[in-house]
């Protein structure tokens, strides 16, 4: 400078501007300050002047910590935290590409989202939570307090510097260096120097070097004093001491010779006047930096960049980065406002035009701002009337596509489509929102869709039960060049939690935006709209990405996800609400117009269509009910309603009562089914044919309990009906409307419903017959079952004043209907709420809850309620069948009879259809729709699940061959098998109503089907039958069935009640645990199916095969038995009758678990391929749960007369080897009568002197010729007992005889390999 001042000041300005950076201490701000003071300026500066300033603190110089402001200290806390935050996720980055490239497996834990960061500044410690909020975007906030914060972004200069935006303002930072154990973090910030202190913990003695402990100076517990060496630490082939800073007790961490990195912990430290040490003082409240605090809130003057803002805040917590619930909520409710302000488009639409302007056509420009000017005027005119516009974005894409049509050449085309393309961008998805009001809904819902197929993208990695090895090690092979691609997918994959909630959510709204009819929507409030999806055009797009992600599995986070796009499709499988709604109007229309005399033309053979496509109704009866103004088009509707419920009986006539809203009808119970009786013979399904060709409806008894059968009638028997009322009485239903359940207690209403029905002094012989329905319109209940009680009960005392009355108007059951209040569920409409009150108390029935009453005996839900408590899951209704679904749970009365059982919840589903016709596509609608509803449910048991499907078809008009059927339900459960094993649904059980010859009784089937091996469905086919003595219904199996002649069924079923209750444990169940948990195997008796399954699916296999050349049957099996040869061949044998030639083999079938020996064989004959006339096999196995699957010489001589067999008829010969090895014979009976005389019985551990037993039981023992054991007298405890010396036993196999089996089999398989291998 010219002078000293001007000199000054440019030593000023370049102090200001200078930056160094490193780990390095400058005065660069202590001169800064110095040279600014008035003595310097005014040049009063002596060799003392700095002395006493520093000595007088001037301006705060005599502290380096305070020459900051400390109003800006919050503000270097943030920063400071930000680039510590980002330099760790950077860091886990890193880390994960550097493992992925070695070919090792990367921690998850690199990819954490959160990070907690502590700094020290100006004596204050700072605890800061830092949430990674995307790729450079942070959110900062207290530990402590995480409900105020900021959001700061961070990148990178190519200088090494950061570049970090909080509040709006930004600022660039140098680390010039990183924290660690002996120093804390320092930066530069606009060329101030800020150094965090490291925190000061005398408590926690740690290295800040790399090396390894040498030697403990102190043991562990001793007090060391202040300065005090503790250890020696070898770093670099030096030994250096490390030292306490404060005196206490120390306790070790580490042992000598252990490596340490720097920071580790190697002896804690307790304090001996811990009030010595000062402790900083951890900050709390606000930080006083711009932005904190401060909610962040769209510009609802700008909606199309608030929806741009919000869809980057899903993609990102889609991507990975945290987004917590009230973001998405926010993020959200942005978007339902930007969606649906009609501005949107012009807003989006104008911006792109702005750029075009001077660069396209001038008139094509004018054309196309006037459009958006004309709307804008007309959004502000109609402003806050509530009127739903729509902007024509139909227009600029056609003058777009216009102006280029009128282009004379290709080159001018392709330049004017490339300058417009970001216009024309814009403008398209405007054209697909359909619905007024909502002019967003296509761009949201493409973007929903985009996101919805890349979160597929990503868990198709991870799902079915892969492991985060296995899908990385995938990844890798896949994306062997771009392993940050690799690191983008397990990073989505690592926030599943808030991904799979995000597409729950999205999936929410797609379903309610299928509810909507976008051509009706034009006159709706826009408050009543439900979803920013309304109208758009890609909602068609999106099933067959609700497909897959609905078939995701393996992991919990799946489950709501997958069961709300499983619902949703569900749905739209259905014909829509209102298309439903609209068939019932015309329906009731038609019956209102038959009933005044309008209907001109015979409307009956219309309404019986209607009533024949099995319409669901449940969740659109009360929307219906309440839309009648008119009370007679009211009471034709409940006319409609009887009709739908009512198939399983046979209506009479109606009366229609509309002043009263009242419907009166008649009806009678259709005729009940045949039952075979018990001793006749069924040996296959001919016999049975024969039995009910033979007679005839009239020939039957009167059904009746404890009935004899007639000698003429041939083996078969009328059975009562499940409510024991004749077919021949006439009985009467009446639906009452009321509007709350208060008028329960209004006589005149309920008093002019219950004159309506016959008045009886004596009860008919059944007791009463008729039925009272009440619906009530504006009480709802509330969804969940656990809840309805208290509406339950309500009913319930307002009912006990009629009770005289209604048993004198012979009413059997009152039931009352509410509409249930809405789950917020994808499903429009619940179905109601049902409640029964049944004679002679009318109390409720509450396991009938919520089941139409004209249903619940064709659920047979009592044989579920013996054993568990049943709790409804709710219910579905399809056009083919009602499925309800219910979780059972084990009584502790049942678990104490089988103790074994697994006490877990399973699934009772229950599916019940009145179709008219059996066929294999009527099956599978039913069977798929109850999978389905399962499926929906979503039940956590995925164990000992249960299906029914009771086909109550109109038996009467049904005439069915029982072998197409098994073939049929067998095809269909084979084709659905992995889904049904995926649900859990260990047992499938049909009950078919059928007549096997035109004219003949109706009997009833049922075929019951499982999976034990898990390969393949095994069948049992039972006919309800009737005891010769009480009449009782019981199941008897029916001989030459494929699963008989296969012996791949368990005839587990055969002889029960048919009312008898489902088990715990299903027979066998503890046999299969068993095999598999000894040595992961199968159930010997489950093995022929294996066969059966493996022929089948080659004749499956085989290209271009002919149909009728593939056989019905693939497999015949008999199962061979080992027998005396003298007159009792069924009393037990040992080795010494083969020996002494007293033993033959003999083909029998006999039901599965039957073996009193831990070897079984079968001879089968397979159908292959190759061999389609069939060939003979001889199966041999071993029984692994039959004594441990141990061999014993009875074991032995199975094996050798069932090889001899096969090689007698010179076929092959199959051993399937599953066993425990030679048998260690106990001898059981002294087992259980041995006792200890332990030297010191209160310490067993001590040892023992002897074993021995009592006086009386050495008699026992002794008291045959072939004594069991050997002892001597001895004394003990002051008694006499006998110490036993030896022991020989009187079971077999306890010795050396084993030997002698083991010659048989192993002199029988050297013979077959030269005869039959």
């Amino acid at each position: 400078g010219i002078d000293r001042e001007q000199a000054r000041r440019n030593m000023v300005l370049a102090l200001k501007e200078l930056s160094i950076r490193g780990d390095i201490s400058t005065t660069v701000d202590y001169i800064s300050n110095l040279i600014e003071l008035e003595d310097f300026i005014e040049n009063r500066i002596t060799t003392g002047w700095l002395d006493e300033l520093i000595k007088q603190n001037v301006e705060g110089i005599g502290a380096a910590e305070d020459n900051k402001p400390s109003l800006n200290n919050h503000l270097y806390v943030v920063l400071g935290g930000l680039i510590a935050a980002y330099d760790l996720s950077a860091e886990g980055e890193k880390q994960f590409l550097d493992l992925l490239s070695k070919g090792q497996l990367p921690p998850q834990s690199l990819m954490k989202m959160a990070y907690d960061v502590e700094l020290i500044l100006a004596g204050v410690k700072y605890r800061l939570r830092c949430t990674c909020k995307g790729p450079n975007t942070f959110q900062l906030a207290l530990a402590d307090d995480m409900s105020t914060f900021v959001k700061g972004n961070v990148r990178t200069l190519s200088d090494g510097g950061y570049l970090l935006e909080i509040g709006g303002k930004s600022h660039v930072a140098y680390l010039t260096s990183k924290a660690d154990v002996a120093s804390g973090m320092r930066m530069n910030v606009g060329g101030a120097n800020i150094a965090f202190s490291p925190d000061y913990d005398p408590t926690s003695l740690r290295t800040d070097v790399a090396g390894k402990l040498v030697k403990r100076l102190v043991p562990d517990g001793a007090k060391v004093k202040k300065g005090e060496p503790f250890a020696e630490i070898e770093v670099m082939k030096m030994f250096m001491p490390l030292k306490v800073e404060e005196a206490g007790v120390i306790t070790w961490n580490m042992n000598e010779g252990a490596a340490l990195a720097a920071g580790d912990l190697l002896a804690s430290l307790e304090l001996e006047n811990p009030e010595n040490v000062a402790p900083v003082s951890v900050f709390s409240g606000d930080l006083a930096v711009s932005g904190w605090g401060v909610k962040e809130e769209g510009n609802k003057s700008r909606p199309y960049l608030m929806l741009c803002h919000s869809i980057e805040k899903i993609k990102g917590g889609m991507a990975g980065y945290t987004l917590s619930e009230s973001d998405i909520a926010a993020a959200i409710q942005d978007l339902e406002f930007a969606a649906m302000e009609p501005v949107l488009p012009i807003m989006e639409i104008g911006e792109q035009l702005s750029v075009l302007s001077g660069r396209m056509c001038p008139k094509l420009f004018a054309t196309i701002s006037e459009m958006v000017e004309s709307f804008k005027s007309k959004c502000a005119e109609n402003s806050g009337n509530g009127m739903q516009l729509r902007f024509p974005a139909e227009s600029v894409v056609k003058a777009l596509d216009d102006f280029t049509g009128q282009l004379s050449s290709e080159a001018e085309k392709a330049a004017f489509k490339t300058l417009t393309k970001p216009l024309f961008d814009s403008a398209e998805p405007y054209t697909k929102s359909h619905a007024s009001g909502v002019p967003g809904s296509e761009k949201v819902m493409s973007n929903f869709l985009q996101i919805m197929r890349d979160w597929v993208l990503v868990e198709r990695w991870f799902c079915d039960g892969k492991s985060y090895a296995d899908a990385v090690d995938n990844l890798r092979r896949a994306f062997s060049d771009e392993h940050y691609k690799v690191l983008q997918i397990c990073r989505a994959h690592a926030g599943l939690d808030t991904t799979s909630y995000l597409i729950s959510r999205i999936i929410t709204m797609i379903g309610d935006a299928s509810r909507i009819d976008a051509a009706t929507s034009v006159t709706s409030p826009i408050g009543k709209r439900v979803s920013i999806l309304t109208g758009a055009e890609s909602l068609s797009l999106v099933s067959p990405t609700l497909s897959e992600i609905g078939a995701m599995k393996g992991m919990d986070q799946y489950v709501e996800s997958g069961r709300k796009a499983r619902m949703l499709l569900y749905q739209e499988s259905m014909p829509s609400s209102e298309e439903r709604k609209q068939k019932f109007l015309e329906a009731t229309e038609r019956i209102f117009k038959r009933n005044s005399g309008s209907l001109k033309t015979d409307g009956c053979k219309d309404i019986s269509a209607f009533f024949a496509d099995h319409l669901p109704l449940g969740d659109i009866l009360f929307p219906l009910l309440k839309s009648f103004e008119d009370s007679q088009k009211e009471v034709a509707f409940l006319e409609v309603c009887v009709r739908s419920l009512y198939k399983p009986y046979t209506l009479n006539d109606f009366k229609h009562m509309p002043e009263e809203r009242l419907l009166r009808f008649s009806f009678q119970n259709k005729t009940s089914e045949s039952a075979i009786v018990k001793s006749a013979m069924l040996s296959s399904f001919a016999e049975l044919k024969k039995i009910v060709s033979s007679n005839s409806l009239g020939s039957l008894d009167k059904p009746t309990r404890g009935l004899k059968r007639r000698e003429s009638d041939g083996g078969l028997v009328q059975i009562e009906n499940r409510e024991k009322i004749s077919s021949n009485t006439i009985r009467t239903g009446a639906i009452l409307v009321l509007d709350s359940i208060d008028e329960l207690n209004d006589t005149t209403k309920m008093g002019s419903a219950l004159s309506s029905f016959p008045q009886s002094i004596e009860d008919d012989e059944s007791g009463p017959v008729n039925v009272l329905y009440i619906f009530v319109l504006n009480d709802d209940a509330p969804s969940q079952h656990e809840l309805m009680d208290e509406i339950a009960i309500k009913c319930q005392q307002q009912l006990c004043s009629y009770v005289e009355v209604l048993r004198k108007a012979g009413i059997r059951r009152v039931t009352v209907f509410c509409k249930t209040e809405p789950d917020g569920d994808i499903k429009a409409n619940s179905s109601p709420a049902s409640f029964t009150y049944r004679y002679p108390k009318y109390e409720e029935e509450e396991l009938f809850r919520n089941i139409e009453p004209s249903h619940m005996y064709h659920l047979e839900l009592n044989r579920v309620a013996q054993n568990f408590n049943v709790t409804s899951l709710g219910s579905q209704q399809t056009t083919a069948c009602n499925v309800h679904l219910y979780q059972a749970t084990p009584k502790s009365s049942a678990l104490a009879n089988d103790k074994k059982a697994n006490k877990s919840p399973r699934v009772f589903a229950r599916a019940i259809t009145f179709t008219l016709a059996f066929s294999s596509s009527s099956f599978e609608h039913v069977l798929v729709d109850a999978l389905n509803a399962v499926d929906v449910a979503a039940p956590k048991s995925k164990l000992a699940n249960h299906l029914f499907i009771n086909l109550a078809n109109q038996h009467e008009m049904a005439v069915l061959d029982p072998i197409v059927v098994e073939q049929v339900v067998v095809d269909i459960l084979k084709r659905h098998s992995e889904r049904i094993i995926g649900l859990g649904i260990v047992e499938v059980e049909t009950r078919v109503t059928c007549c096997l010859s035109p004219g003949s009784p109706a009997i009833a089937l049922r075929l019951v089907a499982s999976n034990p091996t898990g390969f393949v469905h095994v069948m049992s086919t039972y006919v309800e039958a009737a005891d010769d003595g009480d009449g009782e219904l019981v199941f008897k199996l029916i001989g030459g069935t494929k699963a008989s002649f296969a012996s791949s069924g368990d005839s587990s079923w055969e002889g029960i009640s048919v009312d008898s209750p489902y088990p715990l444990t299903r027979p066998f169940d503890a046999q299969r645990n068993a095999a598999s948990r000894s040595s992961d195997t199968l159930y010997c008796y489950d093995i022929p199916a294996l066969f059966e399954a493996a022929v089948e699916q080659q004749w499956t296999g085989l290209a271009g095969q002919d149909e009728t050349t593939r056989p019905l049957m693939v497999m015949y099996t008999k199962e061979l038995v080992v027998q005396r040869k003298d007159k009792d061949a069924s009393a037990s044998w040992t080795i010494q009758d083969y020996l002494d030639g007293n033993l033959d083999i003999v083909q029998m079938n006999r039901r599965a678990g039957a073996n009193d020996v831990g070897m079984v064989a079968w001879l089968m004959i397979l159908k292959t391929v190759e061999y389609p006339d069939g060939r003979q096999v001889i199966l041999i196995a071993n029984d692994i749960t039959h004594k441990a699957g141990s061999f014993g010489t009875r074991e032995d001589v199975v094996f050798k007369l069932a090889s001899e067999f096969a090689r007698q008829q010179k076929i092959p010969r199959l051993y399937v080897a599953a066993n425990s090895g030679a048998r260690i014979g106990l001898a059981e009976k002294v087992k259980k009568t041995f006792k200890v005389a332990f030297k010191d019985p209160m310490k067993p551990e001590n040892g023992f002197d002897f074993i021995y037993v009592t006086k009386d039981d050495y008699h026992r023992l002794t008291e045959t010729k072939k004594h069991e054991i050997i002892a001597e007298e001895a004394s003990y405890n002051n008694e006499t007992v006998y110490k036993i010396t030896d022991i020989i036993g009187s079971e077999p196999d306890l010795g050396v005889e084993n030997l002698k089996g083991s010659g048989l089999i192993a002199g029988e398989t050297s013979a077959a390999y030269d005869d039959i291998f």
